[in-house]
């Protein structure tokens, strides 16, 4: 099975902030977002569920968490990602698709055999961040760049890397 993180960060690794959100709404990256994890199981935690309620429709959305009785449908509990793995598996995904916070990141690093990355060129001042990647274990395989536009005010970079061979 194929695991993947996808994330949006500035220049400084900045992904959200502490008191929720993205410090920058960008339509064009949400859509990219939004069509990668279509029809797909998707790993976060318990705040970056919250903070995208609405969005799950398509998705089987696992939430990772240390209270799994404060999880409601759609999201369905897991308290360690190897029970989030084996429940990918059992439902038959092709793909796990960690789509945060920064812990769960953190958490699943190790695993992923891929990277989705935005690069948003601003330095947005935020304060919770990506995890430093170790350059030597990723290799790029794809680089789109987006200019900004009127919807789209801040230029980004859509970035794919695969595990490196040893």
């Amino acid at each position: 099975m194929e695991i993947s993180l996808i994330a949006a960060l500035d220049e400084d690794g900045v992904i959200g902030l502490k008191t929720g959100g993205l410090p920058w709404k960008l339509p064009a990256e949400a859509a990219h977002f939004r069509a990668y994890c279509l029809g797909k199981w998707i790993l976060l935690g318990r705040r970056t569920f919250a903070e995208m309620e609405g969005w799950f429709s398509t998705h089987t959305a696992l939430v990772l968490t240390k209270a799994p009785e404060k999880i409601a449908p759609p999201g369905i509990a897991v308290t360690t990602v190897e029970q989030a793995l084996a429940a990918a598996q059992a439902g038959g995904a092709a793909e796990l698709v960690v789509a945060g916070g920064a812990e769960v990141f953190s958490l699943t690093l190790p695993v992923a055999t891929r990277l989705l990355l935005t690069t948003v060129h601003y330095h947005s001042g935020g304060d919770v961040f990506f995890p430093r990647l170790p350059q030597a274990a990723w290799e790029l395989t794809s680089e789109r760049h987006h200019p900004a536009t009127v919807n789209n005010p801040l230029p980004f970079t859509i970035r794919t890397y695969t595990r490196a061979r040893p």
